[in-house]
């Protein structure tokens, strides 16, 4: 099993403004809780226990919040950059820190995740394993179960969506971003695509989202408790 997630914590969070005005997006709280903290024990229970967190604006809410991550359960370490880089950047810079082989995982996303389904479609000889989910406009096309294009931006020829969770080797996302100037992580995706080294898992059940406002009140509503009478 792979024992390591790294969560991209870095951006502005500008499409949940105002509620980031003071807080990173991964902050806001559900139900008094960050949602960071609903990511973080789905990992935890999943025997994900070493987490690196690539921080950048407002990175100390999350410090203070989590420190090293005892009282959850897990083992956070911290990489902190600039607000200004790239998520590729982010990555390749805390590449002392990232094991062999390890999550990366979009902080505004929260998923039901099957890992053992990952686990059986993941292959060490791929540079990534992609987590899909089928949707009407998405950045993937996916044809007799293989896929045919990858795009950076969703269109409605693309039939499956990344959900920002993947397996990626790390050696393989190093020696790309120390070859090319370019920083997006979008950019190694492309890369394994052209390459024709990666697999996928395709993701069946839903998924929650607070990227922005509309996702955020679905989320809330889906997270909260609720009392049931029988």
């Amino acid at each position: 099993m792979i024992k390591q997630a790294v969560i991209l914590c870095g951006g502005l969070g500008k499409r949940l403004m105002p509620l980031t005005k003071k807080l990173p997006k991964p902050m806001v709280k559900i139900n008094n809780k960050p949602f960071l903290e609903y990511i973080i024990n789905l990992l935890k229970d999943n025997g994900i226990t070493e987490i690196l967190i690539l921080g950048g604006y407002k990175y100390e809410k999350i410090t203070r919040y989590f420190e090293d991550g005892s009282k959850f359960g897990v083992n956070i370490k911290y990489s902190i950059g600039p607000i200004e880089l790239d998520t590729g950047e982010r990555v390749y810079n805390a590449k002392k820190e990232l094991k062999r082989y390890f999550f990366l995982l979009y902080s505004d996303n929260l998923l039901s995740v099957n890992f053992n389904k990952i686990y059986e479609n993941f292959s060490k000889k791929n540079d990534i394993t992609f987590l899909l989910k089928k949707k009407k406009s998405g950045n993937f096309l996916i044809y007799n179960n293989k896929i045919k294009k990858y795009s950076f931006k969703r269109n409605k020829n693309n039939n499956f969506v990344e959900l920002g969770f993947a397996i990626i080797k790390s050696k393989s996302l190093i020696n790309f971003f120390k070859k090319n100037r370019k920083y997006s992580i979008n950019d190694f995706y492309l890369n394994c695509f052209k390459r024709k080294s990666f697999s996928y898992s395709v993701h069946e059940d839903i998924y929650c989202s607070i990227g922005d406002k509309i996702r955020f009140l679905q989320t809330k509503k889906f997270l909260t408790k609720k009392r049931i009478i029988f």
